[in-house]
């Protein structure tokens, strides 16, 4: 398959058959599942109830960058942005 021609109804039915996004994602050629991460999220089913707001903070805290943190958590950028920004205007 072509990267980025992965079908939206395939991924929510991998998904939910217990693949990981970063699985999906090599699946279809891509380097990680970001980007199937990032199609869940906006689906609706990414089970965002995963993320460790605390290990993201500490992460953060610790110097890691935004997309070290990602990587390591198994979530988009933009995610982990939020959580930062939250964070930093508590």
């Amino acid at each position: 398959m072509y990267k980025g021609r992965i079908p939206f109804k395939t991924m929510i039915e991998l998904y939910e058959q217990g693949w990981e996004p970063d699985e999906i994602g090599r699946m279809y050629g891509y380097k990680n599942g970001e980007y199937i991460r990032g199609k869940l999220r906006d689906a609706g089913v990414w089970k965002a109830e995963r993320l460790d707001t605390g290990k993201v903070g500490a992460l953060h805290k610790a110097g890691w960058s935004v997309r070290d943190i990602a990587i390591e958590m198994g979530t988009t950028e933009k995610q982990i942005r939020e959580v930062v920004n939250e964070i930093n205007n508590q």
